[in-house]
């Protein structure tokens, strides 16, 4: 595709907050886009409120960054616009369905993490993709984080050694609306759809995904079975955990991942990614520019102080990407492609289904087929 052909670009649902962040790296390229409709998928439940984040709150910045006259309550009218890409950002549960139906016209999609609410469903993606030719890209906030590809480079390298242990937590949060002294009250959190199970609330999907997909890209190799656990801590208002956990077993290395919304705080601990090896150890913080690489059996100053770059320009956010991507025909960073997402959404889906049978579960890697 040629550089100076405009993008038609349409938008289906406002339930997650991220959908600003996509927004606004598209609409940077004002020479290059060209908006065409938008929609939200009703919710299961109505819950309004100009809360920040919530989808009142989205779809109004949608009207000023995009420049929509209208958003409709019916996703058809953005397909049926034919655009070349369509963003979603609709609950969890309704993943699948919406995206089969926007890849299988051949219309590419954006898709906000997680990829899906079930393995099912993300294979369900996958097919439609490659039947309708269409690029399914998942993106990730981790992704534009230029400490992350450092440990990970470093890791490939063999910084640590052979990798036996991957460790993730999210940073400590309290829920998606929590945001300073504008923290939402529990009276409105509990009709948000992030609370609920039936949209696929939950901190498991929310959070422990994110450790899914970075432990696929770090160890390089696929999942084989997970034990996993949630709990409800300090969210009794609502029905779904605020607490999560897993262990995945990888082929000789194992991950641990928390997901928490019932975090006040850190107490000053790395939230990693973490990466053990047989020569060593690998640190690196969503809140450092630092990775630190530890060699000494008893040493507690690291042996290695890494800085990392900024991202490449051109390649430093979801938009320059997925230019990069069609104009040059590269393909995009393997945490937004589909394999380590697949790979990534059998873990998750193999942790939901251990922490309600209280079982190791299997990811079943051999029967995957897209």
């Amino acid at each position: 595709m040629t550089p100076d052909k405009k993008i038609r670009i349409g938008i289906t649902g406002f339930a997650q907050m991220h959908v600003t962040t996509i927004m606004k790296s598209f609409a940077a390229y004002t020479d290059r886009v060209e908006w065409t409709a938008a929609a939200d998928v009703p919710p299961l439940t109505e819950n309004i409120t100009t809360h920040p984040g919530t989808r009142k709150s989205n779809m109004d910045a949608a009207l000023k960054i995009c420049g929509f006259s209208a958003i409709t309550d019916d996703y058809n009218d953005v397909i049926n616009e034919n655009p070349d890409l369509i963003i979603v950002c609709a609950e969890n549960y309704i993943h699948g369905e919406l995206c089969e139906k926007i890849l299988e016209k051949g219309i590419s999609v954006i898709i906000e993490k997680p990829m899906a609410s079930s393995l099912d469903d993300a294979l369900r993606m996958a097919r439609a993709a490659k039947a309708g030719k269409a690029d399914l890209i998942i993106n990730w906030p981790v992704a534009w984080w230029p400490a992350f590809r450092l440990a990970q480079e470093l890791t490939e390298k063999g910084a640590a050694g052979n990798v036996f242990k991957f460790h993730y937590r999210n940073r400590s949060s309290l829920g998606p609306y929590c945001y300073g002294n504008r923290e939402m009250p529990e009276s409105e959190k509990k009709g948000e759809w992030w609370y609920q199970k039936e949209p696929g609330g939950g901190a498991m999907l929310d959070y422990c995904c994110y450790g899914c997909s970075l432990s696929r890209w770090f160890v390089g190799r696929r999942p084989e079975a997970v034990f996993a656990m949630k709990m409800n801590a300090m969210s009794n208002f609502a029905p779904v955990e605020d607490y999560s956990a897993m262990m995945i077993r990888y082929p000789e290395a194992v991950a641990l991942i928390e997901g928490s919304w019932a975090t006040v705080s850190g107490g000053g601990v790395h939230n990693g990614p973490i990466v053990f090896g047989d020569r060593g150890t690998i640190v690196s913080d969503r809140y450092s520019s630092k990775v630190l690489v530890y060699n000494k059996l008893h040493g507690n100053d690291p042996d290695g102080v890494y800085e990392s770059s900024p991202l490449t320009p051109g390649r430093d956010n979801i938009a320059a990407e997925y230019f990069n991507h069609i104009d040059k025909g590269e393909p995009v960073h393997p945490l937004l492609d589909i394999p380590l997402n697949i790979d990534a959404m059998a873990a998750l889906d193999a942790g939901i289904r251990s922490a309600a049978s209280g079982k190791l579960e299997l990811t079943g890697n051999s029967f995957w087929v897209v």
